[in-house]
């Protein structure tokens, strides 16, 4: 449900961000292969990497602010010490809201804003710059492959082809690898913080092991060290990357 409803919040808002970059100067005029950009073409397609980039962070952290009740029910459904406390998704949310009232429900919100802007910032940050990268080396091989010239001096054809059709789905694959391996981590902290806030249950007049991000931040370093704070990474790098 989560991420159902989070994919479609957050392309919502992508569009809504980049008309709005494009519209304050973030715009460019010419596609990485060299192309001209017409004004008609979709906002997103036309956003310089400072606003793809800000375009990102600023859409994903509205979805996280919004679907932050149903990821901690995601969470504590996924601790077996607290799975069996809750019947289904809307009897865990009218618990959570009974017992620990709107900071249990919105408990980790800042660590996963933290988290998730910055890793969708940086994973487009780095897409977009691999696929630069590639873009030259994949065009002149598309070119030979097509039993077309391509001069060593010139690396864009007069006329590129779209940019669907120029980069291969290896290199997509691969540019979306080095981003999310990026931004995994270097966002692998704040998700540990965001978890461990989001599995402590905030009841009121009890003493709270993970009460804020200070807090938990502090008594995960004391007890587990540099290492706590990537605890999990493997398991993310893959799941985030592939």
């Amino acid at each position: 449900i989560r991420n159902t409803i989070g994919v479609g919040l957050y392309f919502t808002a992508l569009e809504s961000t980049a008309a709005a970059l494009v519209n304050a100067g973030f715009a460019r005029t010419e596609s990485i292969t060299g192309a001209k950009l017409d004004p008609t073409d979709n906002p997103r397609a036309r956003l310089t990497t400072t606003g793809a980039v800000a375009a990102s962070a600023i859409a994903r952290s509205m979805s996280a602010t919004v679907l932050c009740p149903l990821s901690v029910v995601k969470t504590r459904f996924e601790a077996v010490e607290l799975a069996g406390k809750y019947n289904g998704v809307f009897h865990a949310l009218v618990t959570i809201a009974r017992k620990e009232r709107l900071k249990g429900l919105y408990t980790g919100l800042w660590p996963t804003i933290v988290r998730d802007a910055p890793y969708s910032g940086i994973y487009m940050l780095f897409y977009i710059r691999a696929k630069e990268l590639a873009a030259p080396i994949t065009l002149w091989l598309e070119a030979r492959a097509s039993g077309e010239t391509a001069p060593a001096e010139r690396h864009h054809p007069k006329a590129p082809p779209p940019l669907w059709q120029a980069i291969p789905m290896g290199v997509n694959f691969c540019s979306g690898l080095v981003g999310g391996a990026v931004a995994t981590l270097l966002t692998q902290p704040q998700d540990v913080v965001k978890t461990r806030m989001q599995l402590s249950r905030h009841v009121p007049d009890r003493r709270d092991r993970y009460a804020n991000v200070s807090s938990t931040v502090t008594r995960v370093y004391r007890e587990e060290g540099l290492y706590g704070f990537f605890r999990g990474a493997s398991a993310r790098f893959w799941k985030r990357c592939l």
